[in-house]
């Protein structure tokens, strides 16, 4: 039997009639009846209901008992809107204070004092494991469970607080209708389907499955079914789209608008019939006997519009059109073939209208379509039941537009209709004119490349020359003022030798003199003609010269001399410039220990280390007074030296400095454990290319 609530009382339908049952105590002093809310038979067979101004009342045995339900009182007219008899015979009613739970006779309410988010209650779902589901009207929706609430809001990505339970599944899995759509929540993870996805309507009062594992559901524009499959596959994956079948007055409804604000508000019997409520009475549908239409619908293009111009109605083009080929150009349109497509001039459709339809004669309203255009669609577009698709601003190129559709029960088109044309380009959007551009921009390029290499190598000329004409100034110097006061020296030295030919003794110490004089001088010609010698503007030429001369120049002096250079030296550039400055300094290095060090050994060694070229002098001598480290430091900050003619103001040293400078090197003074001193020159390898 199936107990139905009403306007003037309760119904019941049981062996093909209707028996009413109206209370006599709850007639309304002008006459009428007061409303029954939700009706709901337990296992025992006591028929409960909310009646509007009565409360909580229980139809026992044919005859109405109001139930004492305390903490309602003064609440309204309508306060109980859903019912509900969970497995283990406890009564759950949805009230406007809160959740009530009866059991023999006893009840209790929870309220947002317990954890309900909303005393508002209007919907009621048991789940799987026992737990009740309670929609609320500005709280979302609670899943209550051994005393406590877990609430689920739109923060947990629930579409609206507005919600009420639809249907729990076996898998744990609830459904939750909002006003804006459908929710499902699967352990903390809520999902949504909406109309975007293809939903017939948003709004769903109830959720039955029948036998073909399709859902059913009641709205304001009539009853719809889905494939569950369908419906789950939707909330998993957003990008998926949703097919639902509709059916409204057309189909023998009196009226298509439901009427489901309280639960229980539909049933599923077992004989496979289902009950809704409408504002014109009940619904009664049986799956099992409806026939589904397998009949294809045939496409068809009615109108294209270019520019709102029309060119092709009907199956016929507008005169004057005129077709691309597939091999050869325009034609007009008398010659056109089947391989022809619509030719359009450059510049046109800014905006393409299309209209279509299929040709279908049961319920052609509910017919949906979809459509692609090839060339410029990624993929199908659904359009529901709009027959007109628009595009503007296309690019020039080669389109197909095809369009489907499928009947109310989902049975595609077999095959869609197409309309192929051809968008003709600008002069400047053809490939021809972009390749020009490509090569008139690669040549200007090219053009500026070359100009900058010119600018370079002039630039590099400039530079080789004005580096040239430094060497030789620098050359030119130290040819007057070396080379030319040792030959000033050795002229002098002759015209003494000359006047003193009577004298042997004092001729041969002139001679000796002058012969000294000479070997200094070829010493300083080789030394210049190496440092002018391009060949010789490698690091090798360096060590090795430095080791000749450091050996020559102590032997004379009468000292030891201990070399350590690197067994490979790398094949790097030294230019001349850092070659003389290092030489010198080296020089002056070897000549303080010779002078003032009172040594009888020097260690001359030269390493690369941390891109640094690295040149250390060290002698056993007396060493300096202070260990203090010296980094290229200004004369008044060098450390005074004990007996080294190398006073803080001495001239050697500031030499040496600037000498340093130059190349962005620094110069490091060591006493040695006490008992000699170390000279160190430090210069970076990229200083000295």
């Amino acid at each position: 039997r199936v107990w139905l609530a009403t306007s003037y009382g309760l119904l019941k339908y049981e062996g093909g009639g209707f028996v009413a049952y109206t209370n006599p105590a709850a007639r309304h002093p002008d006459g009428w009846f007061f409303k029954v809310r939700p009706a709901l038979e337990d296992r025992s067979g006591i028929v409960w209901m909310g009646l509007d101004g009565t409360g909580l009342t229980a139809l026992r045995d044919g005859k109405f008992e109001r139930v004492d339900t305390p903490n309602l009182a003064g609440i309204g007219k309508r306060f109980v809107f859903s019912l509900l008899e969970d497995r283990s015979g406890t009564l759950w009613a949805a009230t406007r204070r809160g959740l009530m739970q009866g059991r023999e006779g006893r009840f209790r309410l929870w309220t947002t004092g317990d954890g309900l988010s909303d005393e508002f209650v209007f919907g009621l779902a048991e789940g799987p494991d026992g737990a009740i589901w309670a929609g609320t009207e500005r709280g979302g929706v609670n899943r209550f469970k051994d005393g406590r609430f877990r609430t689920y809001t739109t923060r947990d990505g629930l579409l609206n607080n507005r919600a009420w339970p639809l249907r729990a599944e076996p898998d744990g899995s609830v459904w939750v209708g909002t006003p804006v759509g459908l929710n499902r929540i699967r352990g903390d993870q809520v999902r949504s389907v909406t109309m975007r996805q293809g939903l017939f309507d948003n709004l769903a009062y109830c959720l039955l499955e029948d036998q073909r594992g399709n859902y059913w559901a009641m709205c304001n524009r009539g009853l719809w079914r889905v494939g569950k499959r369908n419906l789950h596959t939707a909330a998993d994956d957003p990008s998926s789209h949703v097919f639902c079948v509709s059916y409204g007055e057309a189909d023998g409804m009196a009226s298509q608008e439901g009427n489901g604000d309280q639960q229980p508000n539909a049933v599923a019997l077992p004989n496979g019939e289902m009950w809704f409520p409408t504002t014109r009475g009940v619904v009664v549908v049986n799956p099992e006997k409806l026939r589904d239409n397998f009949v294809a619908p045939r496409m068809a293009i009615e109108e294209v519009r270019v520019d709102d111009q029309e060119v092709f109605r009907d199956g016929g083009y507008a005169p004057g059109a005129t077709f691309q080929r597939a091999r050869g150009g325009p034609r007009p349109a008398k010659a056109a073939d089947a391989s022809g497509r619509l030719w359009l001039a450059p510049g046109r459709a800014r905006v393409l209208e299309i209209r279509y339809t299929a040709n279908t004669f049961i319920d052609p309203e509910k017919a949906r379509f979809r459509f692609r255009l090839d060339g410029h669609d990624a993929d199908w577009r659904e359009a529901g039941a709009r027959r007109v698709a628009f595009y503007t601003s296309l690019h020039p190129g080669a389109y197909r537009f095809r369009v489907e559709a499928c009947n109310r029960d989902g049975c595609w088109s077999e095959q869609p209709a197409e309309f192929r044309f051809l968008l003709a380009p600008h002069f400047y959007q053809t490939w021809t004119f972009w390749g020009l551009c490509a090569l008139g921009a690669a040549g200007i390029g090219l053009a500026l490349h070359l100009r900058r290499i010119r600018w370079r190598r002039r630039l590099q000329r400039v530079e080789q020359e004005r580096a040239l004409e430094e060497e030789r100034g620098r050359i030119a110097k130290d040819l007057h003022d070396d080379l030319g006061a040792n030959l000033t020296g050795m002229a002098l030295e002759i015209e003494l030798a000359r006047r003193e030919l009577g004298q042997p003794e004092a001729l041969r110490d002139h001679l000796q003199a002058l012969a000294g004089s000479m070997r200094g001088l070829v010493d300083r010609m080789r030394e210049t003609v190496w440092t002018v010698n391009p060949k010789c503007d490698t690091i090798e030429s360096f060590c090795s010269y430095v080791g000749q001369y450091a050996e020559t120049y102590l032997a004379a002096a009468g000292l030891r001399c201990r070399l350590d250079l690197p067994e490979e030296v790398p094949a790097r550039v030294l230019a001349a410039e850092a070659r003389h400055h290092l030489l010198l300094a080296v020089k002056e290095a070897l000549t303080n220990a010779v002078k003032h060090a009172g040594a009888t050994e020097v260690r001359v060694a030269i390493k690369l280390t941390d891109g640094h070229l690295v040149v250390s002098v060290t002698d056993n001598g007396q060493g300096f007074a202070s260990n203090k480290p010296v980094a290229a430091m200004p004369p008044q900050d060098a450390p005074a030296c004990v007996g080294r003619g190398l006073a803080g103001s001495g001239q050697g040293l500031e030499n040496m400095r600037q000498r340093l400078g130059a190349l962005r090197g620094e110069l490091i003074l060591n006493d040695v454990n006490g008992a000699g001193a170390q000279v160190i020159l430090r210069v970076p390898l990229a200083a000295v290319r």
